[in-house]
């Protein structure tokens, strides 16, 4: 059930309230996104925050960003290439395209946090533009294990379904060939749990347990990494607006 919310806080600066209420210019909240402002505006600290609207289209992504830094995985383009362009609508600004070579390694951009924070709770928002056919993986990794390591991994595959790991099930689903928006809370702790929410053209959620084999590599998030879909040739995305704040233990509500 979707109902209209009106949200006043006053004095809030978080990049998670701008990011949400860009949405809502056009779209009504869920409970569930609403629930992701109130608990994660107040109390946390910007772990990261990329956009690209000051870097040239066609250019490398800077490694810099506002807050943390990111790289791609080959920067010469020969086995996946991330560039800077502009999505094929008009006017939404610069975005980073991931584009998967045929029969090469996947395009990759990875993005770490100014710091490792450990336990507590994270919130990871993005926006993406997949085209038809497409797909897009995001991975949430440690920035300690080598190689990198991840301990859960959102699948937005080219059926436009979200399901949660191992399931079958439909959770939820999401367009191509439009903007939509993501938030990833993540429970981290002795036992880790992951929520999903799609906000804006996409509709859905569903809440994963963190598998115990991987609790400790969960323990030290502190990377995000994006990744073109090696089942598909040729797989291409866009994204843009990536954000992680953190709230630690004591200060969650």
């Amino acid at each position: 059930m979707v109902h209209r919310i009106r949200l006043t806080i006053l004095g809030a600066r978080s990049t998670l309230l701008k990011f949400v209420l860009r949405q809502a210019r056009r779209f009504t909240f869920s409970a569930a996104a609403a629930a992701i402002v109130i608990t994660s505006s107040c109390g946390s600290e910007k772990l990261l925050s990329v956009q690209f609207n000051d870097e040239p289209v066609d250019s490398i992504p800077k490694t810099d960003q506002e807050v943390g830094k990111c790289r791609v995985g080959d920067p010469i383009g020969q086995f996946g290439q991330v560039r800077i362009k502009h999505l094929p609508l008009s006017g939404n600004g610069n975005w980073i395209q991931l584009t998967q070579q045929a029969g090469a390694p996947p395009a990759k951009f990875r993005c770490t946090f100014i710091a490792s924070r450990g336990d507590g709770r994270y919130l990871v928002t993005f926006r993406l533009f997949i085209p038809s056919g497409n797909a897009a993986l995001i991975l949430f990794q440690s920035g300690t294990f080598q190689p990198p390591t991840e301990f859960f991994t959102l699948d937005l595959p080219a059926s436009g379904i979200l399901s949660a790991p191992g399931s079958s099930s439909i959770a939820g689903r999401f367009p191509h060939d439009a903007i939509f928006s993501v938030a990833v809370n993540l429970e981290i702790g002795e036992a880790s749990k992951v929520e999903v929410t799609l906000l804006g053209n996409a509709h859905g959620s569903f809440t994963a347990d963190v598998a115990s084999s991987v609790k400790d590599v969960a323990r030290t998030f502190s990377v995000i990494q994006l990744t073109t879909d090696t089942k598909t040739p040729g797989s291409t995305f866009f994204a843009n607006d990536l954000s992680a704040l953190f709230t630690p233990p004591s200060t969650r509500r």
